[in-house]
This record gives C-alpha cells, sequence and structure tokens, in this order.
C-alpha cells in the first residue's frame, strides 16, 4: 500500500484540528449521568 507523505499529512492535519475543536466547544461540558449515557 503505497500512501503519500501528503495524504499522511493532511489526514494528521485533520485529526489534530478535529481534537482542537472539540476541545473548544466543550469546555463546558457537564458530567454524564448514567441515565443520559444510556440513551445513547
Amino acid at each position: 500500500m503505497d500512501v503519500s507523505l501528503a495524504l499522511w499529512a493532511a489526514a494528521f492535519g485533520l485529526i489534530l484540528v478535529m481534537t482542537a475543536v472539540d476541545r473548544f466547544a466543550n469546555r463546558h461540558a457537564s458530567v454524564v449521568a448514567t441515565k443520559e449515557s444510556a440513551l445513547w
């Protein structure tokens, strides 16, 4: 399987961006209750 370096860099960059957005969006996240997690 031949994957170019640019594709690896793009995938890694996408993961970093998604992680940063998740950390920013969930700054004030509450503790998840058992009932709430069971609904998911």
